[in-house]
């Protein structure tokens, strides 16, 4: 069983790790069009992950609901089959595979910014500043369990 410690470490990471997700939505709604209201921000909040924030900020355009709905429809099916997989397969597959997979989720998101921080200079700030933290929290002593 997990000590009280470990669980709020957990928590202090799972809450961290999930707030960027509070910062692309609030980054992300500037963007939206004036009709993008009502269930649309439910859904807006649900949909939000890297990649979908990647294209739609990357767009030219105010994000319509009519984008936002194609933008987001195959990653939510695709994430709902990937957890059914995932929980059926993940205990099945070598566990080499599955270290693998986890590093390929970085590489993608890699792939996802980083052509961006060459055309956006406040991207590559922010950029910037999380390696920052990142290495802040990695090697300062009682952060670096975080």
């Amino acid at each position: 069983m997990a000590s009280l410690g470990s669980l709020a470490e957990m928590a202090i990471t799972q809450f961290v790790i999930n707030l960027r997700y509070s910062l692309m939505a609030i980054s992300l709604s500037q963007k939206t069009d004036t009709r993008f209201k009502g269930i649309w921000r439910a859904l807006f909040g649900y949909a939000i992950t890297d990649e979908i924030f990647a294209v739609a900020y990357g767009s030219s355009e105010p994000v319509s609901r009519s984008y936002f709905a194609g933008l987001m429809s195959l990653p939510v099916v695709g994430w709902t089959l990937g957890t059914l997989f995932g929980a059926i397969l993940g205990n099945v597959m070598p566990e080499f595979v599955t270290n693998a997979l986890g590093v390929a989720l970085y590489g993608m998101f890699i792939a996802i910014v980083l052509p961006k921080t060459k055309t956006d200079n406040k991207i590559l700030t922010v950029v910037c500043i999380t390696i920052a933290v990142s290495l802040i929290m990695r090697y300062t002593p009682g952060l670096s369990s975080v």
